[in-house]
C-alpha cells in the first residue's frame, strides 16, 4: 500500500520495498518521512516539517513530534494509530481504542473531534468545542459545517482539504489544491477569499 504522489505534493511519497505502507516523500514537502524498519508503519519526518516524528518501537503506527510541532504527541502504547497531543496544542486529543486513528480533543480545544471506527477520519461534532466538523462517508476528510461552531469547513471532495466558506460563521478557512494553507480574514465583493498563503 505505497504510493508516488506527484512532484510538488503536500504528501509526495516514494514506495519503501518491504514495508506496508511506508514512504519517502520529496524534499521540501509538509509530511518528509523516511521508513524505520523494525516498524510497520512509522517515520522520521524531516526537522523542518510541520508534523516532524520520531519512532515508537513497539508500537504500529505512533510518533513524537518535536516541542515545536502544530501536532505535537506522546505515544499511547497498545492502539493502532493513537496519540496524546501535549497540553496548548491546536489539536490535543486522547486514543479511542479499537479504531485505526481516532481521537477524542480536550474540552476546550480548537478542533475537537470524534472520529468514527468505520471511517479513516469521520468525525462528529463535541459540543462547546470552537471548531468540529462532520465529515462526508467517502472522504478521507471531507466535511459538512456544524451550526454554531466559530469555524466550520465544507471540504470538496476532489480534493485532500479543500475547503469552501460557509455562511453565516464568524470564521472560515480553506485549503486549495495548488496551495499550502490560505487562512481567510475576509470575503469581498469580488468573491476574493483574503488571507495568506
Amino acid at each position: 500500500m505505497t504510493s508516488l504522489l506527484a512532484p510538488g505534493s503536500l504528501m509526495t511519497s516514494l514506495p519503501v520495498p518491504g514495508s506496508l505502507m511506508t514512504s519517502l516523500p520529496a524534499p521540501g514537502s509538509l509530511m518528509t518521512s523516511l521508513p524505520v524498519p523494525e516498524s510497520l508503519m512509522t517515520s522520521l519526518l524531516a526537522p523542518e516539517s510541520l508534523m516532524t516524528s520520531l519512532p515508537v518501537p513497539g508500537s504500529l503506527m505512533t510518533s513524537l513530534l518535536a516541542p515545536e510541532s502544530l501536532m505535537t504527541s506522546l505515544p499511547v502504547p497498545g492502539s493502532l494509530m493513537t496519540s496524546l497531543l501535549a497540553p496548548g496544542s491546536l489539536m490535543t486529543s486522547l486514543p479511542v481504542p479499537g479504531s485505526l486513528m481516532t481521537s477524542l480533543l480536550a474540552p476546550g480545544s480548537l478542533m475537537t473531534s470524534f472520529l468514527a471506527p468505520e471511517s479513516l477520519m469521520t468525525s462528529l461534532p463535541v459540543p462547546g468545542s470552537l471548531m468540529t466538523s462532520l465529515p462526508a462517508p467517502g472522504s478521507l476528510m471531507t466535511s459538512l459545517p456544524v451550526p454554531g461552531s466559530l469555524m466550520t469547513s465544507l471540504l470538496a471532495p476532489e480534493s485532500l482539504m479543500t475547503s469552501l466558506p460557509v455562511p453565516g460563521q464568524g470564521i472560515t478557512y480553506g485549503w486549495l489544491p495548488q496551495t499550502f494553507l490560505m487562512s481567510v480574514d475576509c470575503i469581498c465583493d469580488s468573491g476574493y477569499l483574503g488571507g495568506y498563503h
